[in-house]
């Protein structure tokens, strides 16, 4: 498991390279909630386009999706781009979404970088 980030001015990127388990998402939202450009930020994204293994149950994709809820609180403006083809992750993450979107917070998913930067500069 590889994981890198790109700060796009007040705004991150979080890529993902090999195993995506739930300490891989709970160390990127630690990362994210704890960077002083968290007020300012305008969006996320979380590319997963190098993920080749996923080992994340729907019970700890529930907890994540819980955890994201709450760190969003401070600033729930934020747009949230999530970046896959593997359809596994893509199922995966669609209970994700749908927590995310219940809490009136913009989650889209994309098969591209350039796709997911379009939504997130509108």
């Amino acid at each position: 498991m590889k994981t890198s980030h790109k700060w796009i001015e007040n705004n991150v990127m979080i890529e993902v390279q090999g195993n995506l388990d739930l300490k891989v998402l709970l160390e990127a939202n630690a990362f994210i909630l704890s960077s002083p450009k968290f007020d300012c930020m305008n969006y996320q994204i979380f590319n997963f386009l190098d993920v080749e293994n996923i080992e994340i149950s729907h019970n700890e994709m529930k907890v994540f999706s819980m955890l994201q809820k709450g760190t969003m609180r401070w600033n729930n403006s934020i747009k949230i781009a999530l970046i896959a083809v593997n359809q596994q992750l893509i199922s995966d993450f669609d209970l994700y979404l749908a927590e995310m979107r219940i809490a009136g917070l913009e989650c889209e998913l994309f098969g591209d970088l350039n796709e997911a930067l379009n939504w997130c500069k509108v």
